[in-house]
């Protein structure tokens, strides 16, 4: 099942030592990926093991490139209740390596998956196009699947808004962070959530029919 990344940026964060593998360590940091046409960035969290050759490399400030797929997992986080749990989406390094500071930014991606939950469709406003936002079921190779807030915008969003879930999709687009607050039960909370913005979109048949 296609779920690919590539991605270059800025480590934004010292790699902190995450759980273990067998002997493999898993680390996690964050990389800053620059918003299209801004000065501004993205702040998307990456996981690493420590077996590449240029892992010592990957250090607080280095500009580097990498591949890998996206993954998610709910867990609680801190600041959130013992019931709370939150879906944390992350980019599960397979190729990195480190290059020089002037290099370009790139942020690509590419999944097939399954649309998981209805639908969510908005209309455009004075500010925004209209957009369409749901969660897709990502097959994994390891027959684990993956959890992904996606959101389609324009002409897209309405394309897809009437689909069913179970629907089977090919998206190309790139990965974005996105801050919001939401309040309850009058305790306002401020929540960052990992979305994939997309591009192009194409039905698919499903294999099982």
């Amino acid at each position: 099942m296609l779920n690919k990344v590539k991605l270059s940026g800025i480590v934004a964060s010292k790699p902190k030592f995450e759980e273990k593998f067998g002997g493999e360590k898993i680390y996690g940091f964050v990389l800053k990926s620059k918003k299209p046409n801004k000065d501004e960035y993205y702040e998307i969290n990456i996981r690493i093991s420590d077996r590449f050759d240029c892992f010592s490399k990957v250090e607080e400030g280095v500009f580097i490139e990498l591949t890998g797929s996206i993954r998610s997992v709910n867990k609680r986080v801190e600041g959130c209740t013992s019931k709370e749990r939150r879906l944390i989406v992350s980019v599960f390094c397979n190729t990195v390596k480190v290059l020089n500071d002037d290099s370009e930014f790139v942020n690509t991606a590419e999944i097939i998956g399954y649309i998981h939950s209805e639908p969510f469709f908005m209309e455009a406003s004075d500010t925004m196009p209209q957009r369409c936002d749901m969660l897709m079921l990502v097959k994994r190779s390891n027959k684990k699947v993956s959890y992904l807030p996606i959101t389609f915008r324009g002409r897209n969003a309405e394309f897809v808004s009437h689909m069913e879930v179970g629907q089977m999709l090919k998206c190309e687009g790139r990965l974005q962070t996105r801050d919001y607050t939401k309040t309850r039960n009058n305790v306002t909370k401020n929540y960052r959530v990992t979305e994939f913005v997309v591009r192009t979109v194409e039905p698919l048949d499903s294999p099982d029919e």
